[in-house]
């Protein structure tokens, strides 16, 4: 058998590559742009954010590339979705009741300030991945049809804190 050959393709355009680092700062949450749900529990929503058209802006600016995309905020995480109204509804509803705000956990006795009862929020939080990562295709987000880059909030609660995302992208810049 012979031996595999790899052509490394970036190294021939180097010279060209192109990264932008940045952060997508989100308005408050009384911003009509925010979509609030709280199906199960009225007084613990969870927010979505569509920050699609912003990334696609970026995007642009590439003939082919990726963007990593992370939330520091712990209760804060980027979901690859559909932005529609029944898929989201049944996301936050599969979330309040597996993840209920009033159960005991034991992170909310430890927490500071006391009046901050998240312990759910982390919880749910686990189950998104921290980072996600796009490709960029032909200056476009290689997303489907349906497909939407959303923020979701699991702890909207706290009134005055920004949220905002941090962005990577990498790749060949259109000339």
């Amino acid at each position: 058998m012979g031996a595999v050959r790899t052509e490394l393709l970036l190294e021939k355009i180097s010279a060209g590559f192109k990264t932008i680092n940045f952060r997508l700062t989100l308005p408050e949450y009384s911003d009509s742009s925010w979509q609030m749900y709280a199906p199960l529990d009225k007084d613990n929503p969870i927010g979505f954010f569509d920050i699609t058209k912003s990334l696609q802006e970026f995007a642009k600016k590439f003939v082919a590339g990726s963007m990593k995309l992370q939330s520091p905020h712990t209760t804060m995480r980027i979901l690859v979705n559909e932005k529609e109204e029944g898929y989201l509804k049944d996301r936050v509803k599969h979330l309040q009741k597996k993840y209920p705000a009033k159960r005991d956990y034991e992170h909310n006795k430890n927490h500071y300030p006391p009046s901050c009862k998240n312990g759910h929020a982390h919880l749910m939080a686990d189950i998104f991945p921290a980072v996600q990562e796009i490709l960029i295709k032909n200056g476009s987000l290689n997303l489907g049809k349906y497909i939407s880059i959303l923020t979701i909030d699991l702890y909207p609660l706290e009134v005055g804190n920004s949220r905002y995302v941090d962005v990577f992208v990498s790749g060949v810049p259109l000339e």
